[in-house]
């Protein structure tokens, strides 16, 4: 028979472990809830939930056995009944005391979130839960449960709750892809739409493909910039064919990199905010090429390009590289311990608890936003590919010049230009104030000053100077490798950016000519002139015909794409961009509308479109329409739409007849 402490350790262990499975799904729990579950794939949430179950059930099995003991001598030396009752009460006591105060902390660092606290009724429904719920399922289970699965049914049922409560909010939320049942981000390799060609790959020219995440075509010197932002992009420009009337297809990551990869824009593709997936039944231009002996390589620097999408589709390779913070690191248990670890260790390395942090969360530490590291691999794959003999396709996302600003090692390049000149932390600090809640400006509830404008594009310039220092890079190594030649290198962007124009920042709930029109430069001496300067209206979807030219694809049916090849004599009468922000009324209703109450909902959601033909762009989305004349008001602040009701209603009628003979896969493109 064990002795009075063995049994009290043991049943002390027992609460402990417990506690901590129920402190691991609350942590887990409210951490996915309130990320963007698009993120996240069902591999991810079983590996995010291991990590801190371990963590969790030693610190609290500890904890109730260090609690327990000294309550037990302190009943011995005061010779007091021995009472195990009275023991597991008091460490269930204590176990939902620490709960409640873990809660707590929970709650006010929710609190100091740019977020009105009635968007977190959830997490009050789980404190109770958690705090109440779980005391009172462990002094159930320990005190009067002796049948273990009984007990586990118990010790469930909250864990049950919650998760029929999160899984209901998403499913009404409609922001549950398909892609959160797989187990693995992995490349699929795909053989059921091959054309059966297996062409010679001898002589076939490299492809380079390089998207700059959230540049504008205005701030790069290559277009006439003021600032010097991109001297190594102004020599390929100067090598190649610079286009100056570029178009994206949408003005954000996730459905622009899928029209640019299938050549169909996003209504017809259906990758866009009500169903951010790209479906398997859609060909991929490195499914294509792969099918043709190209080795394919897929980088990203942004979570929204990749396997939460399903636009990995065709890379042999794809990897991302991305700064954002992992979902282990956003539990409040990472926070916490990082907390400590970074306000204790002053200088060094507090022998070695931050790096140890850092790897188990897999928060490493990097100088960007992942350019040095795409860079790196990107050579390392095109060098086997020579090795293996065979042309590559290499696709790399770069995020440098994304929001926040001024993160970049050049970040504070042009601070000295500024009307009031500032160091780059300080710098770094007024742009987290000023970017920290983007939808206060599109709710006309914040405005930018002047100096405030010149700060960001300050900031936004130097991460482009440095973006571009690693586009050299890559271009270098081409070089040397005597394969610059036999490259098609294409510089293009997503999407572009606000940086104060129409009193807006980001590039979210927007879709003026800022965000609409990017920067396109394609070098490949063999086809494309050097020095050239063409002004026709092109888009971002013309690249894939482009390529498949360039390749000598001649069995590709090109009937099926919607863009032409930069190299046919078929052109765009006019070009359209398009977006639908229907996945974001799960936070517009919770998050951002009751902060601006009494404001058009409008302003958050809906479908918006542009249709830019000849020199005049018309703007069409759920709260307004606009015109203007981009040739003369390139800014676009003068709206034309009461002053020549005749070209809007001509350009309303071209965009109306578009949308009726433009495939709609999901169906989701709705239109007033």
């Amino acid at each position: 028979m064990r002795s009075p402490l063995i049994n009290h350790l043991h049943h002390a262990a027992v609460i402990g472990i417990l506690g901590g499975v129920f402190l691991t799904t609350y942590d887990t729990a409210t951490t996915v809830w309130h990320g963007d579950v698009r993120l996240f794939i069902l591999g991810d949430l079983l590996r995010i939930f291991f990590l801190p179950l371990v963590v969790y059930c030693l610190i609290s099995m500890l904890a109730m056995m260090t609690v327990g003991t000294v309550f037990f001598w302190l009943y011995r030396a005061n010779r007091l009944p021995d009472t195990s009752n009275a023991h597991r009460g008091f460490q269930s006591g204590v176990f939902t005391f620490l709960a409640s105060l873990y809660v707590l902390i929970d709650l006010l660092n929710a609190r100091s979130d740019a977020k009105p606290m009635s968007a977190y009724w959830e997490i009050l429904l789980l404190s109770l839960l958690v705090s109440v719920g779980a005391g009172t399922a462990v002094v159930i289970v320990v005190h009067f449960v002796r049948r273990s699965g009984i007990r586990l049914l118990i010790f469930c049922s909250p864990i049950l709750l919650l998760v029929l409560l999160a899984a209901g909010d998403l499913i009404r939320a409609k922001q549950l892809p398909r892609a959160f049942f797989t187990l693995q981000h992995k490349p699929r390799v795909t053989t059921a739409k091959n054309s059966g060609a297996a062409a010679a790959t001898a002589n076939l020219p490299n492809i380079l493909w390089i998207v700059l995440d959230t540049v504008r075509a205005d701030h790069l010197s290559a277009y006439g910039y003021s600032r010097a932002t991109t001297p190594n992009i102004d020599a390929l420009a100067k090598q190649g064919t610079l286009y100056t009337n570029a178009m994206t297809v949408a003005p954000w990551t996730l459905p622009s990199h899928a029209a640019m990869l299938t050549g169909l824009f996003p209504s017809t593709n259906g990758a866009d905010g009500a169903w951010p997936w790209l479906d398997d039944s859609f060909t991929t231009l490195p499914e294509v090429l792969k099918d043709r002996g190209y080795l394919t390589y897929g980088f990203s620097n942004n979570d929204n390009f990749g396997a939460m999408s399903n636009e990995q589709q065709g890379f042999g390779s794809f990897t991302l590289f991305t700064r954002s913070e992992s979902l282990q690191g956003q539990l409040l248990l990472a926070r916490t311990i990082r907390s400590f670890l970074f306000t204790v260790r002053a200088q060094g390395n507090a022998f070695g608890l931050v790096s140890l942090y850092r790897w188990l969360t897999d928060e490493n530490p990097r100088k960007d936003y992942g350019a040095s590291q795409t860079v790196a691999a990107a050579v390392k794959s095109i060098d086997t590919a020579r090795s293996a003999g065979a042309p590559f396709f290499v696709f790399a996302n770069f995020m440098e010049a994304h929001d926040p600003y001024g993160d970049s090692p050049d970040g504070g390049l042009y601070l000295k230009e500024l009307r009031l000149p500032m160091g780059l932390t300080a710098a770094r600090a007024k742009e987290n104030i000023i970017g920290d809640d983007v939808h206060a400006y599109v709710a006309k509830k914040q405005a930018l000053s002047d100096d405030d404008r010149q700060l960001i594009n300050a900031l936004y310039d130097g991460d482009l100077h440095y973006l571009d220092a690693r586009i050299g890079e890559v271009v270098a190594a081409l070089r040397d490798r005597n394969i610059l030649e036999n490259t098609m290198i294409i510089v293009t962007s997503d999407h572009g950016e606000n940086l104060g124009d129409h009193g807006l920042i980001d590039h979210v709930y927007d879709i003026h000519r800022t965000i609409t029109h990017v920067p396109l430069i394609v070098r490949y001496p063999a086809t494309f002139a050097a020095g050239v300067t063409d002004s026709a209206l092109v888009q971002t979807i013309d690249l894939f015909p482009t390529v498949l030219d360039v390749a000598r694809v001649t069995d590709w049916p090109r009937k099926a794409l919607q863009g032409f090849s930069l190299l046919g004599k078929e052109s765009h009468p006019f070009a359209v961009s398009e977006a639908q922000y229907v996945n974001d009324t799960f936070t517009r209703t919770r998050y951002i509308m009751p902060l601006f109450r009494g404001v058009d909902e409008r302003l958050f959601g809906g479908t918006w479109k542009v249709l830019q033909e000849d020199d005049y762009a018309y703007i069409e989305t759920a709260q307004g329409r606009m015109l203007y004349n981009v040739k003369d008001d390139p800014a676009e602040t003068r709206n034309l739409i009461d002053a020549n009701p005749k070209k809007a209603a001509d350009l309303r009628t071209k965009l109306l007849q578009w949308i009726r003979e433009t495939p709609n896969h999901w169906n989701t493109f709705t239109h007033s």
